[in-house]
């Protein structure tokens, strides 16, 4: 008679489930974090590109010409951002503020907060959907909450 299948070798635990959660969570924010790289300038120009990099400390994000190696601009945001991502026309760049709950949204043709918007606790990664009608937030750890991550047109 041939042993029955060990259930848990084909279903991780809670403690495997939650770790791999917790390291796809953290390598979207990193990722966001690093970077966000969009065409600056008009359509029927060749683009220059920016890069904008969130400082976590200095609550604030800064935009790039990597061209240049140059800082272009400093845009104040919320506390502790961590996640940014940039709109399909690159027209704007939204950035998850960890510490005040809230997503700035960053004019790119000024380099200026249009909007801040609440998002609830802890927000993290942010995408855009790829027509840009929506941009999507994720929340870093939502165990306490029983909400679906933020997300507005």
């Amino acid at each position: 008679m041939a042993p029955l299948p060990d259930s848990r070798a084909t279903r991780p635990g809670p403690r495997r489930r939650l770790r791999r959660g917790l390291a796809a969570g953290l390598a979207t924010t990193v990722l966001g974090t690093l970077a966000a790289v969009l065409p600056a300038a008009a359509a029927h120009a060749a683009p220059a590109r920016l890069v904008y990099v969130t400082n976590l400390r200095g609550n604030s994000v800064t935009a790039y010409d990597p061209a240049t190696r140059t800082a272009v601009a400093t845009v104040p945001v919320g506390t502790f951002p961590e996640g940014v991502a940039v709109s399909p026309d690159g027209a704007r760049a939204y950035v998850a503020n960890d510490g005040s709950d809230s997503v700035s949204v960053i004019d790119t043709a000024s380099n200026t907060v249009t909007a801040t918007v609440p998002v609830g606790r802890q927000p993290g990664p942010v995408a855009v959907s790829p027509d840009g009608a929506h941009a999507y937030v994720g929340r870093t750890w939502a165990a306490s909450s029983a909400r679906a991550p933020a997300a507005w047109t």
